[in-house]
């Protein structure tokens, strides 16, 4: 058996819903996280439900700060409806997004 072991944070949401204390700590974290030179992050969307304005703005500035480094952001378990949201902003074309399995 053999272990593939990659470089990337993986951050899990636990919510099903953000606050805009919550999505500022997020991006201050993963700021902190680029600034100490871990670029490949992963956001683990599985429990979120919605996300607001806000909240995609504050991705896209995690986003813009990701690629300057030279890394790059992925988020994951994305359900149909927020996918929906980064499709309408147009917010798949700067990071990439992976749908919820059903």
């Amino acid at each position: 058996m053999s272990w593939n072991v990659t470089e990337y944070c993986v951050i899990q949401i636990a919510r099903a819903e953000l606050n805009l204390d919550e999505v500022n700590r997020l991006r201050q974290f993963i700021e902190t996280m680029v600034d100490e030179g871990k670029n490949k992050i992963i956001i683990d969307f599985s429990d979120l439900e919605s996300i607001s304005s806000i909240g995609i703005g504050n991705l896209i500035m995690i986003s813009s700060k990701v690629k300057k480094s030279g890394g790059n952001l992925k988020l994951i378990g994305v359900r149909d409806e927020i996918a929906r949201v980064f499709k309408r902003t147009k917010f798949e074309q700067i990071a990439q997004v992976h749908l919820m399995l059903q």
